[in-house]
Order: structure tokens, then C-alpha cells, then sequence
């Protein structure tokens, strides 16, 4: 009996001080997420535990090689400015929900729920960006982080979206009237006129530059920058 298996390995790394050679932070692993975060000056990540497979969210500190487990069942972190709350997906009674805690990942409360398992926050810190199907399309909602009333940002199927340093833009991974893929910018007060970018396939990440300029983005081993 002759059987193939997929080794799909993910590690993080780091270009710093304008280099373009990247640093390893934390090596390939078959049990590394993609999604990743800056706390402060920890970083944070999730590994799927091989014994139960559940994942959790990992700390690394700056200057350190020792990360730490920091909350268990939790998957796609994403943190606040200051670095005091963290932000993260978990899988709980069969429904996916946005929960927060504090920087040491204790105190732990659910604010929303989810159809997909990436989490952003607002520059201001004050809201979490995520997607939601109450509107019968995977569309773009945000939700208080201290708790409050979901309101939908825009009506139209979405993927991926990240605000824009200033708080003022949305970008998102969206689709065309020939199902193609395009990147979809807008204004968070009103996303009702969207400008479009079309992509050759659908990023597997999408950021903005830190100075608000452009759009970053990875399609198989690349990553861009438009």
C-alpha cells in the first residue's frame, strides 16, 4: 500500500530595520496558524495541539526564545494599540465566537460571534472587525469590544478585512460580477462606493502598509505590495 501525504509546514519570521533578509522567530511546524499578532513587543500565534487538536494561542516576547502557552482553545489573535487586550476566535458548543482577554490572556469574555475564524481591531482599539452571515452574505460586521450592538459595515460578500492604519479605510478580499477576485477599498463611515483591484487569485493575507499607502498581500510564496 503506497499512500501520499501533504507536509504543510508554517514558520514565522521578521525583516527588521529595512532589511531584506528575514529572521526566524518560530520555526516550521505542521501545527503553526498563519494568523499572527504584535502585543506590545510579544508576539502572538496559534498552534494546533497534536494530542487533542485544539488550538491555542502562543506568546513569544521580544529577546526571547522560550515562547509561552498563553490561552488554550484559541485560534487567530489580534490585539489592541496598547497591547493590554487580545482579541481571538474560539470554538465553543458548536459556534464560533469573538471572545477578548487580558495581555496575560486571563479574563476571558465572549462580545460576538462569527462566521469565520479571523478577528481584526480598529486602530482606536475600541471594535472588532470580523464576518458575519446574519445578512444572508459573508459581509463585513463590527462589534464593541466592551460589548454592544453588531452593526454590518457593507452588504456585499468579503474576506479578510483590515482597517487602515488612520481608521478611516477598509480593505477586503471580495468578489467581481465575473466571480474573479479583487480587493475592495472603501471608507469605514460609508463602504457603499468601494474602489476595486483586480488579483490574478485570492490572497492567502492582506494588510495595509504601515503608512496607510498601500496594500500588502500573499499569493502562493510572494507577497506584494500595491
Amino acid at each position: 500500500l503506497a499512500v501520499a501525504r501533504w507536509d504543510y509546514q508554517v514558520g514565522i519570521s521578521v525583516l527588521e530595520g529595512g532589511s531584506l533578509e528575514p529572521s526566524d522567530l518560530v520555526p516550521a511546524g505542521p501545527f503553526v496558524g498563519e494568523d499572527l499578532a504584535w502585543a506590545g513587543d510579544t508576539l502572538l500565534y496559534a498552534v494546533l495541539s497534536p494530542a487533542n487538536n485544539l488550538p491555542a494561542i502562543w506568546a513569544l516576547r521580544r529577546g526571547e526564545s522560550s515562547p509561552e502557552e498563553l490561552i488554550g482553545n484559541a485560534y487567530s489573535p489580534a490585539a489592541t494599540p496598547d497591547g493590554q487586550t487580545i482579541v481571538f476566535s474560539r470554538v465553543q458548543d458548536d459556534r464560533r465566537g469573538i471572545w477578548r482577554a487580558d495581555r496575560d490572556g486571563r479574563g476571558a469574555v465572549e462580545v460576538g460571534t462569527s462566521a469565520s475564524g479571523r478577528v481584526t481591531v480598529t486602530p482606536d482599539g475600541e471594535q472588532a472587525l470580523y464576518l458575519s452571515l446574519e445578512s444572508g452574505v459573508q459581509s463585513v460586521w463590527s462589534v464593541p469590544l466592551a460589548g454592544g450592538t453588531p452593526v454590518q459595515i457593507a452588504n456585499v460578500y468579503a474576506f479578510q478585512p483590515v482597517p487602515s492604519p488612520d481608521g478611516r479605510m477598509l480593505a477586503f478580499v471580495s468578489l467581481d460580477s465575473d466571480r474573479r477576485p479583487v480587493i475592495a477599498v472603501c471608507e469605514v463611515s460609508d463602504c457603499s462606493s468601494r474602489r476595486t483591484i483586480p488579483l490574478p487569485r485570492r490572497p492567502a493575507a492582506l494588510q495595509w502598509t504601515p503608512d496607510g499607502r498601500g496594500l500588502a498581500y500573499a499569493t502562493l510564496s510572494n507577497i506584494w505590495v500595491q
